[in-house]
């Protein structure tokens, strides 16, 4: 009986088969490849052979595949390797994977849940990554997440991106990048803030877009502030709903929506 290939030639023979768009291998089978190689990157003694193996080209390749299911099984392949290893998010910025998924970001056109598997992944790379991140807003990335943030996009986007925008505002520097663009600024605060009132949004959603915004506030220069001061009314309203909830129901989620939101209501600036 043949010995079982080990985890590193098993990579290699799935990022040739994904890589085979118009050969001989079918859609099926660059899906599945795909699948395997979502458990095979995440250790990071194989994430970081990727590009030894050829398999970060094969997924950087598959990303703008015509097939979204294929598209997004790469994508995902790439989040499971990229996730907490700076290593491999320079593999992805040298091979030109982050402006791949900027494009497919940044495209309303992009299927819905390719752009969400590649926001999850450019999010990694930014938050972590300098290059990466140096590359976002110099490609206008505040404005891309204006975009997204907009009530146009999915729930699960928005909210994806939103937790996104409240972790970058907090690393040292970026809220000027952020907010440099003053139009720009008043369209993320303000779309945030409309999540935040949804009333059809869930609480995690509803949650993140608070904090979202006091994160922004606590690093972020004065627009941020002098915006976020013409929903103060909205906020305490919205702090005394999730009060009251939480009261009747004894809901530990509803008191932490209302301690946030009156927190973002009352004071100019909150230690987070």
């Amino acid at each position: 009986m043949a010995a079982a290939p080990s985890p590193h030639a098993l990579a290699r023979e799935c990022g040739e088969v994904v890589r085979d768009a118009r050969k001989n291998e079918t859609k099926a089978r660059r899906v599945r490849a795909l699948e395997i190689l979502y458990d095979l990157v995440a250790p990071i003694e194989l994430a970081n052979d990727l590009d030894k193996l050829g398999v970060a080209e094969a997924l950087i390749g598959a990303l703008r595949d015509e097939d979204e299911d294929v598209a997004s099984a790469a994508a995902s392949a790439l989040a499971a390797a990229a996730s907490n290893n700076v290593v491999v998010q320079g593999i992805i910025h040298e091979r030109r994977g982050f402006d791949a998924l900027l494009e497919l970001v940044s495209s309303p056109a992009t299927p819905a849940e390719v752009r969400h598997k590649s926001l999850w992944v450019l999010g990694m790379c930014a938050r972590t990554h300098e290059a990466s991140r140096a590359d976002f807003f110099a490609a206008g990335g505040a404005g891309v997440l204006a975009d997204i943030l907009s009530p146009k996009t999915p729930v699960k986007t928005r909210t994806r991106a939103m937790v996104l925008f409240g972790d970058l505002v907090l690393i040292d520097g970026v809220a000027d990048a952020m907010f440099a663009d003053v139009k720009v600024a008043k369209s993320l605060l303000e779309d945030v803030v409309a999540s935040a009132l949804d009333a059809d949004a869930s609480l995690d959603a509803r949650e993140k877009a608070i904090g979202a915004l006091l994160a922004a506030r606590e690093r972020g220069p004065e627009i941020v502030r002098h915006t976020l001061d013409g929903f103060k009314r909205d906020l305490s309203t919205l702090a005394d709903a999730f009060d009251a909830a939480a009261k009747a129901e004894d809901d530990d989620s509803a008191a932490d929506i209302s301690r946030l939101a009156r927190a973002l209501s009352v004071s100019p600036r909150v230690e987070l």
